[in-house]
C-alpha cells in the first residue's frame, strides 16, 4: 500500500511542477508575443480602433511569407479589411471577396486580395463569421 502513496506523491508533485512552469515561463512568453503582436497592429491601424479584436493562433497559411504568421498572435476587424499579426509580420486581407469557413474553434479565411487562405483558431469564432458574411 505504501508504494500507492508514493506513485501518487510523484505524480502530485508532477502536475504541481507542470502548472508551475506553464504559470511562470509559457505564460509570461505568451503574454509577451501577444503584446508585440497588438503594437505591429497599432502600427498598420494609425490609431484607427479595430471593429473587433481578439488573440488568435494561426494553424496553416498559404500566403507570402507564411512561416512568419505560425503561431500565437492577434486579429483584428476593420470596416475594409481583416488583419492578422504574429508580431512578426502583419497580414491584411482585403474584405471585398473575402470568403468566411468555420468549423469549432477554427476559422478559414479566403482571400482574393492578396490571393491566399489563412486557418486561424480562436477562443469563439462565431462573432467573426458574423461580421465577416454581412
Amino acid at each position: 500500500m505504501s508504494w500507492v502513496w508514493i506513485v501518487l506523491g510523484v505524480l502530485l508533485l508532477a502536475l504541481v511542477a507542470s502548472v508551475l512552469f506553464g504559470f511562470f515561463y509559457w505564460r509570461p512568453r505568451a503574454q509577451k508575443r501577444v503584446t508585440k503582436a497588438t503594437q505591429a497592429l497599432v502600427g498598420e491601424l494609425h490609431g484607427h480602433a479595430p471593429m473587433m479584436m481578439a488573440p488568435a493562433q494561426c494553424r496553416s497559411a498559404e500566403l507570402r511569407d507564411a512561416e512568419s504568421l505560425q503561431g500565437l498572435g492577434v486579429l483584428a476587424l476593420t470596416e475594409q479589411a481583416v488583419l492578422y499579426s504574429s508580431g512578426e509580420r502583419v497580414v491584411i486581407l482585403q474584405r471585398d471577396g473575402l470568403q468566411v469557413h468555420s468549423k469549432g474553434t477554427n476559422l478559414e479565411l479566403v482571400s482574393t486580395v492578396p490571393p491566399g487562405r489563412l486557418v486561424l483558431t480562436l477562443p469563439d469564432p462565431a462573432p467573426w463569421r458574423d461580421q465577416l458574411s454581412v
